[in-house]
């Protein structure tokens, strides 16, 4: 079931997938499709800077993610694989059958699930500071960065913190007070996933963007050397906040990237 809404060009739609829960995304612009997922703790508006740029090439498909700002909280906790599977049903209920995908942090741990597990829907790739790794690494971030950061037992820091103006840092902090539970349930997650184990299922062109002080380059020379035919660009004096710190020059990577034959 979807419920749409026309604002101006922008076109808003809730669908409610198979388990209940309603997820919200809108569309803005004209040509390939390309579906964007945001990271824990955020929602659409994290990608407000590059989305307008980005849609005067490709009709984008912004996502809030379940449990997230417009998204339904679910009635149970979820796995990687329940995010990827509701971001499925979502393509297959609104008729895109394939996409090009960019994913920030979580959403780009969702779409190396997606790579793995329904090829057929992704065509290429752009990965923003994409995690890599494994489920004892992840371990120990989850509990020596997260679960010290949780005053009450549930909440966790707002990943925009510090990485930009102070608008920004306060509108996570907004975002994840829907439910501190939810939220560190999903953090537990997606620091429990196995992004080394899954990403050399990746076949398609795949873009790994990094700012220069990126956390998650760490382990940028693994992911290059696991995800077969990949490159990376660095985003010059970012941070893990790429999209806030050099939205032009995020766009113009992604664009370049997607466009090229």
């Amino acid at each position: 079931m979807a419920l749409i809404y026309g604002v101006r060009e922008r076109k808003e739609v809730y669908t409610q997938v198979k388990d209940g829960t309603w997820i919200f995304h809108y569309e803005l612009g004209e040509g390939p499709p390309l579906l964007m997922l945001h990271s824990f703790g955020g929602s659409s508006w994290a990608f407000r800077e590059i989305v307008p740029t980005l849609a005067e090439h490709f009709k984008c498909y912004v996502v809030d993610l379940p449990g997230y700002d417009r998204s339904s909280i679910p009635n149970r906790r979820y796995t990687i694989e329940d995010f990827t599977d509701n971001i499925v049903e979502l393509m297959d209920s609104i008729g895109l059958q394939k996409a090009h995908m960019v994913g920030q942090l979580t959403g780009a741990i969702i779409d190396v699930d997606m790579a793995g597990r329904y090829p057929e829907k992704i065509d290429k790739i752009a990965f923003i500071s994409l995690p890599g790794w494994d489920p004892e690494s992840g371990a120990r971030v989850f509990w020596n960065w997260f679960v010290p950061r949780q005053p009450n037992g549930v909440s966790l820091p707002s990943p925009y913190q510090g990485s930009g103006p102070k608008e920004v840092w306060a509108y996570g902090e907004r975002i994840r007070s829907q439910s501190g539970q939810w939220d560190a349930w999903g953090h537990e997650e997606n620091t429990h996933w196995d992004v080394p184990g899954n990403v050399p299922k990746i076949n398609h062109p795949t873009l790994l963007i990094y700012g220069e002080h990126d956390t998650q380059r760490r382990r940028e020379s693994l992911m290059l050397e696991l995800i077969k035919g990949s490159k990376t660009v660095i985003i010059p004096g970012a941070s893990m906040g790429i999209i806030n710190h050099d939205p032009d020059g995020v766009s113009r990577e992604i664009i370049n990237f997607l466009q090229e034959s």
